[in-house]
């Protein structure tokens, strides 16, 4: 199982990628290109979390506990990007 657990992490940090450059791709400018960029870097983030967590408990054999809170930092970092995408968002709806 830990074998899948990487597998799929590292699926979800190449998915982020994939996101990332998508975006780019599309070439959107102003206010909602800069969100689906913040939005695709969320995800990147999210995905290197989960990576982070499998590799540190296999690697560097830290604590359970010492793992979870790095990993939950990571994920804070994640949904706050994500959070400042959908104000970049909400600046279109409700000009301040």
């Amino acid at each position: 199982m830990e074998n899948i657990n990487l597998l799929l992490d590292i699926v979800l940090v190449f998915v982020g990628i994939g996101g990332v450059i998508m975006f780019r791709r599309l070439g959107l400018g102003g206010i909602i290109g800069s969100a689906a960029a913040l939005f695709s870097f969320s995800a990147l983030v999210l995905g290197f979390a989960h990576l982070v967590e499998t590799i540190t408990f296999r690697v560097v054999h830290l604590d359970a506990n010492t793992v979870e809170f790095i990993h939950r930092l990571i994920v804070l970092v994640g949904f706050t990007v994500l959070i400042v995408g959908f104000r970049k968002l909400r600046s279109i709806v409700s000009p301040q």
